[in-house]
């Protein structure tokens, strides 16, 4: 056993791959006859031991493989392998036979069927997110298949350089916390200059001058300061409101 063998069967016993599912898948495989692709034939697949149980089950009693059974197979597979839900109940190999077309509906190329070249008709979920159901799945050509893979995968990147140019942006927004508190020191300084205005120029109270100072002195240096503060509080309270 290799070393590839052993990581498919990490992957098909992780906790997006129910073993039950790849079972039954095996089984199937054996009631159309068919072989599962030659990465899951190792003992420890679970599509190799429902494969085992399915041949002994139905000898050779097996159906007919069709091209839509085995794309049935190989949806079923792609399905598990990437952790997505497959509705069975809609999507079986009758229901592939109705959505089969002969020209593809974006390339508008005749489709070909198991040629190899980029012509074969591929069955592609149209949103690469939802589940592989009936009302997601269109047939298209192996190379509109691939020119939509690359398309997402432009777009990812896109998205990713975005989230990134972003987190290497710095932060120019300002702090509003900080910005409301310096504005608010701002408002109580300037209410208390104001009042300290009032109070020294209220009427009877007379400003005591310094000592040593020239009689007048306090009464002329307490003016424009009074003013400067009566029109700061005005300032201040048109801000609050």
């Amino acid at each position: 056993m290799t070393l590839h063998h052993l990581d498919l069967a990490d992957a098909a016993t992780g906790p997006a791959h129910q073993p039950d599912t790849g079972f039954e898948l095996g089984w199937d495989y054996a009631h159309y006859g068919t072989v599962p692709p030659a990465d899951h034939l190792h003992p420890l697949s679970p599509v190799r031991q429902g494969w085992e149980a399915g041949r002994d089950s139905f000898g050779r009693r097996t159906l007919q493989a069709n091209r839509f059974a085995r794309k049935w197979l190989q949806l079923r597979l792609n399905a598990w392998l990437r952790g997505r839900a497959f509705e069975g109940q809609q999507v079986n190999p009758a229901f592939l036979r109705q959505i089969d077309v002969a020209v593809c509906p974006v390339t508008r190329e005749v489709l070909t069927h198991g040629t190899g070249e980029l012509s074969d008709a591929s069955v592609d979920r149209v949103f690469n997110d939802a589940a592989y159901a009936a009302g997601n799945l269109a047939v298209m050509s192996t190379r509109a298949n691939h020119a939509k893979s690359r398309l997402r995968s432009r777009r990812r990147d896109g998205v990713r350089a975005a989230d990134r140019g972003r987190a290497a942006r710095p932060d120019r927004r300002p702090d509003r916390r900080a910005l409301g508190a310096h504005r608010g020191a701002h408002v109580i300084r300037d209410t208390d200059a104001a009042r300290q205005g009032r109070q020294s120029s209220a009427p009877g109270v007379a400003a005591q001058p310094a000592a040593g100072a020239e009689p007048g002195a306090v009464a002329a240096g307490n003016a424009e300061p009074a003013v400067h503060s009566a029109g700061t509080l005005g300032a201040a309270l048109r801000w609050r409101v």
